[in-house]
Order: C-alpha cells, then structure tokens, then sequence
C-alpha cells in the first residue's frame, strides 16, 4: 500500500478477490465492480479495466469518489454482498479496524448495536454503559469528592461524571443519592458563598472577588440573580444590574452626575456623555428613558418605565 502526492490511496491487488456489480443506493452502477476486500474496478469505453483509487477521510475510513458523491467504501462492499432483511442502517467493522473492509468483517447493525460495540472494543471512549460504575460514581460524590477527583478516580471523562452529578444523565440513579444541586454546591462551600456575597453587597468588583476565588463571571452573576445557591443569597442585598467596572457607590455617583448632565444637555447628546463617563451608549440610552436604573433617574425625571419607583 502506498500513496501518491494527492494523499490518495493505492491498494495492492488481492487476486484471489471475487467481484460482483455495485450497488448504490438500491441501484446497479453500470460497468462498476466491487471486490470482496474493498477493491473497485470499471470498464472504460474502450473495454479496458481500471481501478478506482481510494483514500482515506479525517475519520480514517477508506472512501471513493463515485457519480459525484464521496462513499465510505465499506458500505458499498456492505450493499453488494451482504443481505439486510431487517433494513438496518448502519455497518459495523467487527475487529474495530477501520481498514478492514473484507467481506467477512463487515456486518449490518443498528445504531444502538454499532455504539456499544464500538464502547467494547474501545473505539468509544470515556461513556457508561454499566450502572454498578454509576452507582460508585454516586456514591464517591455523596461522600464530597469533587467530580474532577471522581473522573481521575474512575477513569471517565469529566463531562460524563458531571452529567451524572447535576442530574442531566442517569436521573434514575442519581436522584436516590444525596447530591448537590448546583455547580456551585461542588466547588464552594457555604463559607465561601457567604464571604462571596459579602463582597458583592459591599461593592467589590468582579476581578476583585476572582482574585481572591477561582470563580466565573457567570457564577457571579449567577449569585447576584439568586439562581445559584438561593437560600444564602437571599440573606443579603445584591445588585442584578451591578456594572463590573465600577463598584455600587462609584456607579450611583457617576449616575446621579449624568442625570444632572442629561437635564442640562434636555437629553441630547447621549453619545458625547456616554464618551464623557466612558460608558456604553445603550447603557446610557436605557438610563435616559428609565429603563436602567430608575431608582436614580426618577429622581430627576419620569417616565412610564420608572412609575414604579414613585412611591
């Protein structure tokens, strides 16, 4: 076997191969044949017989380019040799070798079958199909291991230990075990929530917060929405629509000088303010018409989206 500068592939001849005629979808191809180890030859118009060169896709399969279309070889010798009563979809190499497209290692499977033999033979990786290791997976998070121990542990994948820790897969399972329910229930203790909400409500900017913990921007606008870790987070005043450039007081203040700005300019000139304070001009717009933080701006002016702070 070798190859030519094009990366096509050129098969050494089993002269003891049979050919029969292809099949593509459903249909003979008209002076095309099909060895039984993978081989394909046609009949020119002059009568001569030539064979088609193959070569190989980004997943390692052997393929050939015929009537314009790119076809897995092994499934064409699949569809010449090999009945389908059952009219399975898929083919499965019984070895596990891609390469391997004699007759005799090729079978019809459904794609069910064709994903657990590819899990027993070791082509797919990293999935569970057997629910006495989901069990001990379970057990090893009830007991406080991180899920990134329990992959290292076990051997699995860190995203299959995770959907099994926050319930996405295996829920018949996990559910009968005492797990958290959140990311943050994992990675942070009650402790460090506290001192997370701490911060926020004091006004500590996000990069202030993840220096000091290895925490996410969407973790802490997680926490500031009540979504994540609920029954800390409302023990204390977060801001939703807190800025992560400036801290509470320092935005209240540069709000209250662009309202008194605003009025002076009879709001116009947005963009030029939103320049002056280094603020986004939608912010600046939103605030403008009391969209944003209308708890300040209602303070200057009304309008039908701040009513709600008039008491």
């Amino acid at each position: 076997m070798r190859r030519d500068t094009k990366g096509f592939r050129f098969k050494f001849i089993n002269r003891e191969q049979t050919f029969t005629h292809l099949v593509f979808r459903g249909k003979e191809v008209p002076n095309y044949f099909i060895g039984n180890y993978g081989s394909v030859k046609y009949m020119d118009k002059y009568g001569y017989i030539v064979y088609r060169n193959s070569y190989i896709d980004t997943d390692g399969y052997e393929r050939i380019t015929l009537l314009g279309s790119s076809i897995k070889v092994h499934r064409l010798v699949t569809e010449a040799y090999i009945p389908n009563p059952e009219n399975k979809k898929t083919v499965n190499h019984k070895d596990g070798k891609k390469l391997n497209n004699y007759v005799g290692n090729l079978e019809w499977n459904t794609q069910k079958e064709n994903v657990r033999h590819a899990t027993y033979t070791g082509l797919r990786t990293g999935f569970l199909t057997d629910v006495k290791i989901v069990k001990e997976i379970c057990e090893l998070l009830e007991k406080g291991m991180k899920p990134k121990e329990v992959s290292k542990i076990k051997n699995i994948t860190l995203n299959t230990v995770e959907r099994i820790a926050y319930k996405y897969t295996w829920t018949e399972i996990s559910k009968k075990y005492n797990l958290p329910d959140s990311y943050a229930e994992f990675k942070f203790s009650d402790d460090d929530i506290h001192s997370i909400c701490k911060m926020l409500e004091s006004g500590k900017s996000n990069k202030f917060i993840q220096s000091k913990y290895d925490i996410s921007t969407s973790m802490i606008r997680s926490l500031m929405a009540g979504k994540t870790r609920k029954d800390i987070t409302s023990q204390y005043k977060l801001n939703r629509h807190r800025g992560g450039k400036y801290n509470r007081p320092e935005m209240d203040k540069i709000l209250h000088n662009l309202a008194k700005d605003i009025l002076e300019n009879c709001h116009k000139d947005l963009k030029g303010l939103a320049m002056k304070y280094q603020l986004p001009i939608t912010a600046v717009r939103d605030f403008n018409i009391g969209r944003m933080r209308g708890d300040i701006s209602v303070q200057y002016w009304v309008t039908k989206f701040n009513k709600k702070y008039i008491k």
